[in-house]
């Protein structure tokens, strides 16, 4: 079967909210209560998987959302689950090619989406209250990217960041071959390490580990931190949600 990119996105989206972890998810809300405005940056859109828990959870009279992702056919599919979730919930929605505002009420949501490398991304420091990356730090440098981060945060600002592979893979039922187990999955994690970006070595496949070291060694305060560990297995004998095709996906 030959699953796009942009389905299997879509299909990790339940398997994805049962993994993350609550405490960390609720500090963050709990430090953007009271404001009357958020700014808030999404690394690495995709879909718009981030886009739509931040619609669904932050509470602010008006919230502008910027989304950036390399591939603009991943925006166009972000772009149309925004707009019909905020339809869903009785917004007026208009929209003009990656541009989207919509109002209930008096409450403003503004979307606007950008089809650029981060190293190609420059806003002004100070543009964001909050950064966010689902997915996404194992995949770029993390110390230049943790440094762009920090400079486009206010003050005060906060950094998400969500699903960071940290090396740990385990399959069942246990194969009756552990050597060629541990060499697959070691092929795996190696791949994940071979990365370069710009000739640089990105988070790989121990980014959570990295990702608290050079959270630290930039600046930032870590308010909060824990594991949100992927789980891909049947309850009573079928998958859950969308798993299968994951599983499918990733196989």
């Amino acid at each position: 079967m030959n699953i796009s990119l942009s389905d299997y996105l879509s299909a990790k989206y339940p398997l994805d909210e049962r993994s993350l972890n609550r405490f960390v998810r609720e500090q963050m809300l709990a430090s953007l209560v009271g404001r009357s405005a958020i700014r808030c940056l999404d690394a690495g859109t995709g879909t718009g998987a981030m886009l739509k828990r931040l619609l669904e959870s932050v509470i602010a009279p008006r919230l502008c959302l910027t989304g950036l992702d390399v591939q603009p056919n991943l925006l166009n599919s972000a772009m149309l689950t925004i707009a019909q979730l905020l339809q869903d919930q009785a917004y007026a929605v208009s929209w003009t090619d990656n541009c989207l505002k919509a109002d209930c009420n008096g409450k403003i949501v503004e979307l606007n989406l950008i089809s650029l490398a981060l190293s190609d991304f420059q806003p002004k420091p100070g543009s964001f209250d909050l950064i966010t990356a689902h997915g996404f730090m194992d995949i770029v440098p993390l110390q230049p990217t943790m440094q762009r981060f920090h400079d486009w945060l206010v003050p005060g600002g906060l950094f998400y960041a969500t699903i960071n592979y940290d090396g740990g893979t385990t399959l069942f039922p246990t194969y009756q071959d552990d050597d060629f187990e541990g060499r697959l999955l070691a092929s795996y994690d190696a791949s994940m390490e071979r990365r370069r970006v710009d000739g640089l070595e990105t988070g790989g496949s121990h980014s959570g580990r990295r990702l608290h070291r050079d959270l630290t060694a930039t600046g930032f305060d870590i308010l909060a931190y824990g594991s949100s560990d992927w789980n891909i297995t049947p309850v009573r004998g079928a998958y859950r949600d969308q798993d299968g095709l994951c599983l499918q996906a990733l196989l």
